[in-house]
């Protein structure tokens, strides 16, 4: 099915499905219903709208899997509440009772594989096994809950808990691995599995998740993928996450000792972690900033000499993920290529350097150029490339070609997985 089409149908099932939500949340809540809970009108509102709005970020998914994943959780989200309602209303008897009282389990399911099937299309990788283990988990404590078993239920309890583990293993790994664009994708993915630890409750980790995926496998770059962005809401996620094992651990501490020992525990773990937070945080600045990768990639080339132009070429292709991007440098009055050919550099090219560049950068995808521009000042990287540029041109005899092992290493450089949400060209 068509993209159009996809989002044609889910516009359809928003249409229909919204008017039935509204008449099952306005039914009447008896206090003394069978669910030993009331949810105010409003609560249950706020619930239904989130499924909505999560089920149109689906139309916008260009794969098929995490379309139609995100797809059933913005139905079951949307659908839960009125369920709780018409449940509480004794409405549709024991079968919607029974969807009631279960409900929860397929939108938390949907919330943990999420993520796993963004990264999967970030970095374009299968993972089916760790989509398998979370479907396995969901359905091993299911039939324990069936049980009623009092023992196996509280145990089921402990491992779904930690099987939100499980997405989080899956996506941060893959950041290493990555560079350029993908890398900044790959991390948001990482944060949208670490969402469901931050007990933000049902609603708000699905509405956390899908707005993080959405921003990370849109085609084109969202406001998430800004370096800022991304290091703000890490630092939120880590301090959350932080302040969570924090009171885990003084609560755990508790039932063992007394209570000053408990808050020593509790302080010098969240020491610990906090310690952990802020190098993991550090870490990912220097991951996503670009002048650091720049040099970072740079100075693993090694010795380089007479080819700086070369190698600075590869290293913007693979930083960019453009492999027909090309350098232009200025030589006296001449712009010259990474070959050290004349050029007449176009238009868009993008500046770089001091005073109207010292070189250009010319992108085969114009949405790369601002990854380009936020490097800042260029100057310690352009020197050695632009005074090679000098002495090339007065010494016409030279050549810009790399030896065999400067090109084997360059040749590396350019490398690069691109994931399948790739604007064509």
């Amino acid at each position: 099915m068509s993209n159009r089409s996809w989002r044609t149908a889910i516009w359809c099932v928003a249409a229909v499905v919204t008017p039935a939500a509204i008449w099952a949340i306005a039914l009447p809540w008896p206090a003394d219903s069978d669910l030993g809970f009331v949810l105010p009108v409003p609560v249950l509102a706020v619930m239904a709208l989130s499924g909505a709005g999560i089920l149109l970020l689906a139309g916008g998914q260009s794969s098929a899997g995490l379309r139609a994943t995100m797809a059933i959780l913005g139905l079951t989200l949307l659908g839960y509440p009125c369920l709780l309602a018409m449940s509480a209303a004794s409405r549709g008897g024991p079968l919607v009772a029974g969807a009631a009282f279960a409900g929860h389990l397929i939108p938390l399911t949907m919330v943990s594989v999420t993520p796993v099937l963004a990264v999967s299309v970030v970095t374009a990788r299968s993972h089916r096994g760790w989509i398998a283990a979370i479907l396995l988990v969901t359905a091993v404590t299911t039939v324990v809950d069936i049980t009623g078993v009092r023992v196996l239920i509280v145990l089921a309890s402990v491992v779904r808990m930690s099987g939100f583990v499980l997405p989080i293993a899956a996506t941060w790994p893959l950041v290493r691995n990555t560079a350029a664009d993908m890398r900044r994708r790959a991390i948001v993915c990482g944060m949208a599995s670490v969402v469901p630890v931050l007990m933000l409750g049902l609603t708000g980790c699905a509405v956390a998740i899908a707005g993080l995926t959405w921003g990370a496998t849109r085609q084109r770059p969202t406001w998430l993928m800004r370096r800022s962005a991304i290091l703000w809401m890490l630092a939120g996620v880590l301090a959350v996450v932080t302040l969570i094992l924090a009171a885990g651990g003084v609560l755990v501490a508790s039932a063992f000792v007394r209570a000053p020992v408990a808050m020593l525990v509790g302080v010098l773990l969240t020491g610990a972690v906090g310690l952990v937070s802020v190098r993991l945080h550090h870490w990912a600045g220097r991951l996503i900033d670009p002048r650091a990768e720049i040099e970072t990639e740079l100075a693993g080339l090694g010795e380089v000499s007479g080819h700086r132009r070369m190698a600075l070429q590869q290293v913007l292709r693979k930083v960019t993920g453009d492999p027909s991007l090309s350098l232009a440098v200025r030589a006296d009055d001449t712009w010259v290529d990474a070959d050290g050919n004349p050029i007449s550099p176009p238009a868009d090219a993008v500046p770089l350097g001091r005073a109207g560049g010292d070189a250009l950068v010319i992108c085969s995808r114009p949405e790369l150029s601002g990854r380009i521009a936020r490097v800042g000042d260029w100057g310690s990287l352009l020197d050695p490339a632009v005074m090679e540029a000098l002495s090339s041109r007065r010494r016409p005899g030279r050549t810009g070609r790399l030896p065999r092992s400067a090109a084997g290493s360059a040749a590396t450089c350019t490398t690069v997985s691109r994931p399948t949400f790739s604007a064509s060209r």
